[in-house]
């Protein structure tokens, strides 16, 4: 996954081209990651403060949520799940019940984010619908 200007794209190893490629936007784009829980949901942070999150089997030509994280630009993003929040079970083992999202701003401070459980919890076969979604592209 790359991110320039005011679109990010994802790419399939060997191949010189996109296999997607977003809607060009009004505001820069600064950096993007990929859910570590929803393989069809990418976040974008952008250089209006907001992070904008894109699931792409919902929809692919806007952003799903967005959320103003700061008034000045944003750049880079992690998740972080520490081992000692709290864990729900589930048939696939314990996960942690909140995932967090660091957004470092152009001031220097870090600025910690809860995803929304929509945008955390996979949805069944996700994972098989989210590789067609690109081959389809």
């Amino acid at each position: 996954m790359t991110v320039g200007a005011s679109s990010f794209k994802l790419w399939r190893e060997g191949c010189p081209t996109p296999v997607f490629s977003s809607p060009q936007l009004a505001t820069r784009f600064a950096s993007c990651a990929f859910s570590p829980t929803r393989p069809s949901v990418v976040y974008v942070a952008k250089e209006d403060g907001v992070v904008d999150a894109w699931d792409l089997l919902d929809r692919s030509h806007e952003p799903s949520q967005s959320a103003r994280v700061n008034s000045t630009a944003v750049g880079p993003m992690q998740f972080w799940s520490p081992s000692d929040l709290k864990k729900e079970k589930s048939a696939e083992g314990e996960k942690p019940r909140e995932q967090l999202l660091a957004v470092g701003d152009a001031g220097g401070v870090l600025h910690v984010v809860r995803t929304p459980r929509a945008l955390r919890k996979p949805r069944p076969r996700e994972l098989e619908r989210a590789e067609a979604f690109l081959q389809r592209e």
